[in-house]
């Protein structure tokens, strides 16, 4: 089988969606279908990539991806590569045998023939996943974008963020933290998944076969009543962004290195007064634009970094401080009104001895 370098850049997906070194590319030649399919299988995701075309002989090559991958790069776009079961040949003047895998040709098949019959998910405003990817978990039970009420949702366990989208779904689902590099590689605004017996979702595009294992995330309903009373606070406090960033920036080079990486924001007449007191002592002062009354004289605590994290995701000139006067207050929401965007952050408890 000879492709053109041309012919195999789908293969720059797959090492996009590799998450691992060790993944395996593995190719295989049916001569009576005249298909030749290239896989790669994770914990994750499964990618099949079909082509048809004149095959001599079958035979189902595994090898490393990211290897096969570095040597296709050095081609110049007129090679030929040539794949056969025993070499590989990159141009008219080299050929290489690569390390060899087993493969479970099994499993291959009965994925290859898995129904399709399922529930179809016309999702839109699939770009509004970018603005809420900066707060997807990294551990295995929160890395996804939660759909429910359609709002695209996230959360790495201290910041919880969400944007309504133009979707009318009636069912909620997560999506794996694999969908959102997808949409980063095709920059797709609407896709349809079909959810395959509720273990995959199943997407094509163009040749590709993707298979996306469907997991159960610990992400919990956030319109629930109960839950909702934890962020949606009514007094406020609106401050321009730009001076709470220079603010933040400031404070956060040396907050870095301290044990908590925690700043004090004291809400007094007109201002807020940020400060550090671990390891190292500063304060930074921004006057705002408003304030509740009812706000004044308060202070809350929270990671310097997340809060910088946030503003700085902000596409309104005016952030909005959503919170109430109790000892007790678990998190504060931020509105951002231009971007429709809202953002929970999670607050450090306070102690007698840090006043």
């Amino acid at each position: 089988m000879i492709f053109t370098k041309k012919e195999l850049e789908f293969l720059k997906v797959f090492q996009s969606c590799s998450e691992d070194g060790d993944d395996k590319l593995t190719i295989i030649s049916e001569k009576e279908s005249s298909k030749v399919y290239f896989t790669l299988f994770t914990d994750n995701i499964k990618l099949i990539e079909e082509k048809s075309m004149t095959v001599e002989e079958d035979f189902n090559l595994s090898i490393m991806l990211a290897q096969f991958n570095s040597m296709l790069s050095f081609c110049n776009e007129n090679d030929k590569i040539e794949i056969s079961q025993g070499k590989i040949k990159f141009g008219n003047n080299s050929e290489y045998d690569f390390e060899t895998f087993d493969f479970n040709k099994e499993n291959f098949d009965n994925l290859l023939n898995l129904s399709l019959e399922g529930k179809d998910i016309e999702l839109q405003d699939v770009s509004k996943i970018e603005t809420v990817s900066f707060a997807i978990g990294q551990e295995p039970e929160i890395a996804c974008v939660a759909f429910q009420d359609n709002h695209f949702i996230s959360y790495n366990g201290t910041i919880l963020t969400f944007i309504e989208t133009k979707n009318k779904i009636d069912n909620n689902f997560y999506l794996p933290k694999m969908f959102y590099k997808l949409y980063q590689i095709f920059k797709f605004d609407s896709i349809t998944l079909k959810d395959i017996d509720s273990n995959y979702f199943y997407l094509s595009i163009n040749n590709l076969k993707i298979y996306l294992y469907v997991s159960d995330y610990s992400i919990p309903y956030i319109f629930d009543d109960g839950i909702k009373s934890k962020y949606e606070h009514n007094d406020k406090v609106v401050v321009k962004k730009a001076n709470l960033k220079l603010a933040l920036a400031r404070l956060k080079v040396l907050n870095q290195k301290t044990t908590y990486n925690r700043v004090f924001l004291y809400l007094k007449e007109n201002l807020i007064h940020l400060e550090i007191k671990d390891d190292f002592k500063g304060y930074e002062d921004v006057i705002t634009g408003s304030m509740d009354d009812t706000l004044k004289e308060t202070y809350v605590i929270c990671n310097t970094g997340f809060l910088y994290d946030i503003i700085n995701n902000f596409m309104s000139e005016d952030i909005i401080f959503k919170m109430k006067a109790d000892e007790n207050l678990s998190s504060i929401k931020l509105e951002d009104e231009q971007a429709k965007m809202n953002y929970v952050l999670t607050l450090y408890k306070k102690y007698k001895e840090e006043e």
